[in-house]
């Protein structure tokens, strides 16, 4: 139920679907370049 997430969680999925990857307060990255997100939502 993505819509429920905090907003901060929706700016760490931005981050993740626009560039693949993810980088941390300590400037680590992961790849998420092939990774598959599942999200379910009660909207509709």
């Amino acid at each position: 139920e993505i819509e429920k997430a905090h907003p901060d969680v929706f700016n760490i999925l931005l981050q993740v679907l626009e560039d693949g990857r993810l980088t941390d307060g300590q400037g680590r990255t992961v790849d998420f370049r092939n990774t598959i997100l599942i999200m379910t939502s009660n909207v509709g």
